[in-house]
């Protein structure tokens, strides 16, 4: 397990170091960062391009939550909307 460190600004900006970013591959500031809160009370940190203007965020959260938790519920609802919103971009 590797570990890292920042430290956080008077706004509450914290910097992701390099070799941080580019395990995730930041390779652009076009990046938000999503903070998942798992089961065992952990954070999952995972980049997310910034949307486009017309972008649908359904497609793009699809997957997002593989290998974690699990849940037979969440997937089906992940599903549901899924294909809600390929039929509204049809």
């Amino acid at each position: 397990m590797q570990y890292g460190k920042s430290s956080m600004s008077s706004k509450y900006q914290v910097t992701i170091p390099a070799d941080v970013r580019a395990e995730l591959h930041i390779d652009s500031p076009d990046y938000d960062i999503v903070w998942i809160k798992i089961p065992s009370g952990d954070f999952l940190i995972k980049p997310r391009k910034k949307l486009e203007k017309d972008e649908n965020p359904f497609l793009r959260v699809f997957g997002m939550f593989e290998g974690v938790g699990g849940g037979t519920v969440v997937d089906e609802f992940i599903n549901e909307k899924k294909e809600e919103a390929l039929r509204e971009n049809l």
